[in-house]
């Protein structure tokens, strides 16, 4: 139909249950949309709960909790040492000068001084600089509140250690792999 006039309207035949029916139908759609309400509010609170669950796993794991079992059942665990110790040598023989070699050594002749009871049994403090390559600027892509890897910024080192509240993440493959392979330790 093209058109409809008011008269066409007029006659049109609207179905209406019996009163009883409606307070019926209004109490049942009142129960469910309260249901609703609920499901929204409990929804709601998930991203919290996340953040608060990523935030613990990774104090667990910086802490050492994560994998106690795995320690204590592990018989081929390297000490830390052991572990250092086989980073200066591959790094030595891959020095492709004279120079580089000599800068090695002196980052491997530094003793750290923050050896701690606090941490886990066979854990020692190591500086960064031997363990890692290289300091290169992270990522240029968008972080977000949440996401497969957290991104640490300059804002989560604060007085020498790293402040594990307010991470940021992505989900970029390509930021990820690319993450990857410049700050993989052999």
């Amino acid at each position: 139909m093209n058109n409809l006039s008011l008269e066409d309207i007029a006659n049109f035949d609207v179905y209406i249950p019996p009163l009883n029916e409606q307070y019926r139908i209004v109490a049942k759609l009142e129960k469910l949309l309260s249901r609703v309400d609920a499901a929204q509010a409990r929804l709601a609170t998930i991203p919290r709960i996340l953040k608060r669950f990523r935030q613990s796993v990774l104090a667990a794991a910086c802490s050492g909790r994560l994998t106690a079992d795995w320690r204590k059942e592990s018989r081929n665990n390297l000490s830390a040492e052991s572990i250092v110790e086989s980073l200066f040598e591959q790094r030595i023989s891959e020095a492709e000068t004279a120079a580089k070699a000599d800068k090695l050594r002196a980052i491997y002749e530094h003793k750290e001084e923050n050896d701690s009871e606090e941490l886990p049994e066979g854990w020692k403090f190591i500086a960064l600089g031997k363990l890692c390559e290289s300091f290169d600027y992270g990522t240029s892509a968008k972080s977000q509140p949440s996401g497969l890897v957290p991104v640490l910024r300059m804002g989560n080192i604060q007085n020498g250690e790293i402040d594990w509240s307010d991470l940021v993440y992505t989900s970029d493959e390509d930021e990820i792999a690319k993450g990857a392979s410049a700050n993989y330790i052999r």
